[in-house]
This record gives C-alpha cells, sequence and structure tokens, in this order.
C-alpha cells in the first residue's frame, strides 16, 4: 500500500537491502502519532489537520515522499494564511523550497 503512494517507500521495500525482507523498519525523526496518520491516510485517503499537527505532518510527507499528502498539507495552509501569521507560514514553508506558500 505504501508504495503506491510514495516513492521513498517503493524505494525502501523493493531495492534488495534488509528493509525489503524486515517486519520493523525504523523511520526516524517522525512522531509516532503522526506516522499513524499518515498510515490511516494512505489506507483511506483522508486525514485531519489541525494548527497543531501541520507542522509535523507537512514535513513527514516531505521526508516520505508522500506527494499527495505534502499537497493536501500546503493547500490547508495556504487556506489557513492571515496577515497575523503569514510570517510564521512564510519562514516555515522556506523550509520546503517547493512551496508554493513562499511565493503567496
Amino acid at each position: 500500500m505504501f508504495e503506491a503512494c510514495s516513492s521513498f517507500f517503493r524505494a525502501l521495500f523493493t531495492n534488495g537491502m534488509n528493509e525489503t525482507t524486515d517486519r520493523i523498519v525504523d523511520i526516524h525523526d517522525i512522531n509516532g502519532d503522526i506516522m499513524n496518520l499518515i498510515i490511516d491516510y494512505a489506507y483511506t485517503r483522508e486525514i485531519k489537520f489541525n494548527e497543531n499537527n501541520i507542522y509535523e505532518i507537512l514535513p513527514a510527507a516531505n521526508q516520505l515522499q508522500v506527494l499527495e499528502l505534502f499537497t493536501l498539507c500546503e493547500n490547508y495552509l495556504y487556506e489557513k494564511l492571515k496577515p497575523e501569521n503569514v510570517l510564521g507560514i512564510r519562514e516555515f514553508a522556506s523550509f520546503f523550497c517547493k512551496l508554493k506558500l513562499k511565493k503567496k
């Protein structure tokens, strides 16, 4: 299932290395709760963003190369842009150079 939505997992599970046969694979720098949301998203194509989890989901989607989820995160942040948060969101977006939010 993951291979279908993530080139990271496609490479991880089809490269012939240990991860191909291991039952447990360590994914570093991603909170377990966030990983569970991403796993659920992979199966359901549904996810609930909020002002707390979006700043963890977007980097995880980027790291795991879940491009559709990354775009959803980007759109969510774009919809939440207000004069009082635009600088913070722009600073956050600067870490992800492909983010269209940087341009807005």
